[in-house]
């Protein structure tokens, strides 16, 4: 399960935290609007039920800035290591003189 997670986001770890956040996000929204269908406004900011909005949306921002530190910190790696992102494994049908710019 490890392997396949760093095979899909190993490079791209914001779209792992941006879609938990937008995940938050939404389950913020659709709890208030259930809230205010059916118990109206006014028990709604009375309620708990506004602490657990708040809640999701804290940790959606969360994992959004979560996610931007560890794409900065994946193209930090690589620059300071002098590594290529992408290793070219092999070239099938081009010859050495085939680059033109």
């Amino acid at each position: 399960m490890f392997v396949k997670f760093m095979e899909t986001y190993g490079q791209n770890l914001l779209y792992f935290f941006g879609t938990f956040g937008l995940i938050n996000f939404l389950f913020s929204f659709i709890t208030v609007l259930l809230t205010a269908k059916y118990y109206g406004w006014t028990l709604f900011i009375q309620s708990p039920l506004l602490g657990l909005v708040l809640f999701f949306i804290f940790m959606g921002c969360q994992s959004i800035f979560l996610g931007f530190i560890t794409e900065i910190f994946v193209k930090i790696y690589y620059e300071t290591q002098n590594k290529p992102v992408y290793l070219i494994e092999e070239s099938i049908n081009q010859n050495e003189n085939s680059f033109n710019p």
